[in-house]
């Protein structure tokens, strides 16, 4: 139930950052991939750098929905055979 509860204030935080937007997680995520490409980050091999990337390109996130959304983040196909 916790995990539940947190994600919950995540999501209220995501919307009052995230304003005039259906779905704020969703924006949030677009949001992300799009700052971190500019950025030239890459969450997999560095999540450290592109939380650090997210946070300073907006610092109402914290560290707690900054997390959130590297979760929510689409993963990269393996190219393992």
């Amino acid at each position: 139930m916790s995990g539940l509860f947190s994600s919950t204030f995540v999501v209220d935080e995501l919307a009052s950052i995230f304003r005039n937007v259906d779905d704020p997680v969703g924006a949030a995520v677009e949001w992300a991939k799009k700052t971190l490409n500019e950025a030239g980050v890459n969450p997999e091999q560095n999540p450290f750098a592109a939380t650090k990337t997210l946070r300073d390109q907006e610092p109402a996130l914290s560290l707690r929905a900054a997390t959130y959304i590297m979760k929510k983040l689409p993963k990269a196909p393996s190219t393992a055979h």
